[in-house]
């Protein structure tokens, strides 16, 4: 079970990735989700999405370039949405 779920779309992933290495010499788990489109996502059914996004892991953390409008449904109440620049990233 991880303590903290990332989940970016396209190029994001890769931060994802390079933060879940880098939470891993804390000893944090980290699981990656690579969400290229919410419109497939929301289509599957609950027991597929409830396996990616596990319900009992509320820490999570999106990353997105462009905008991180909508992306609230996917972190949930506890998680933060980033939204991130070439030279930074900012809590939204």
């Amino acid at each position: 079970m991880p303590d903290v779920i990332l989940i970016g779309s396209g190029s994001e992933v890769s931060l994802c990735v390079a933060a879940r290495e880098l939470l891993a010499t804390e000893n944090i788990k980290a699981r990656v989700v690579s969400m290229p489109s919410w419109e497939l996502f929301d289509a599957q059914e609950s027991t597929y999405q409830q396996s990616v996004l596990l319900p009992a892991v509320t820490a999570r953390v999106t990353v997105e370039e462009a905008s991180p409008i909508g992306w609230e449904r996917y972190a949930g109440p506890c998680g933060l949405s980033l939204e991130c620049a070439a030279s930074a990233c900012r809590r939204r």
